[in-house]
């Protein structure tokens, strides 16, 4: 008779279901790619509208030729693809906690993964840049003493709810990470976390 093995695996603490990035975030992803569309088009407008920038019923309606028409969907198909592709990045961005590791992955055709060991995670704090601020949204930035995971360590795009919640949540586990070290990595911990 074969004996029966208890191994219990935790499973991981799914944050991405439970904290996930808001729709906005294809806005913000997309912001300065539109920018750049609506630049070449109007560009394009104006050079076509024989350097007459005020005759915008002969631009939009009467004198237009075919490859400006073709040109003005080709930018508007080349945006609905930047929506498309951010909305997919979105759905597939995942973070979650595996042990006592923080795992974030991301990307649709160029995976990245990172793990971050909660022990060195030195700080978190939530940051807006100029898009995030316009559309409402905040990004998570997590600190480790590694330079490496700087650019990689950020979850961008959460409501300012979520932004919160989250925080507390990857700080609850490291509390509790922290809490299972022996004595002596703990001070290790605290002079780490004290000079950074």
């Amino acid at each position: 008779m074969k004996k029966k093995t208890s191994h219990k695996s935790k499973k991981p603490v799914i944050l991405s279901k439970a904290y996930p990035m808001a729709r906005r975030y294809v806005f913000y992803r997309s912001l300065p790619w539109f920018l750049v569309l609506v630049a070449v088009l109007a560009t394009a407008v104006f050079i076509n509208s024989s350097g007459d920038p005020l005759l915008f019923d002969k631009i939009f309606i009467k004198d237009l030729d075919l490859e400006a028409w073709i040109f003005g969907w080709a930018i508007i198909l080349v945006g609905l693809v930047l929506l498309l592709y951010s909305e997919i990045y979105r759905l597939t961005c995942y973070y979650a906690k595996d042990g006592d590791k923080l795992v974030i992955r991301r990307g649709v055709i160029f995976r990245e993964f990172a793990f971050f060991p909660l022990t060195q995670i030195t700080d978190l704090y939530l940051e807006r840049d100029w898009k995030a601020l316009l559309l409402g949204l905040h990004n998570l930035r997590i600190c480790t003493p590694s330079r490496r995971s700087g650019a990689f360590a950020t979850i961008d795009g959460l409501s300012r709810r979520n932004a919160i919640a989250l925080t507390e949540k990857i700080s609850d586990f490291i509390r509790k990470s922290e809490q299972k070290l022996p004595r002596s990595d703990k001070s290790e911990t605290t002079s780490r976390a004290a000079a950074a």
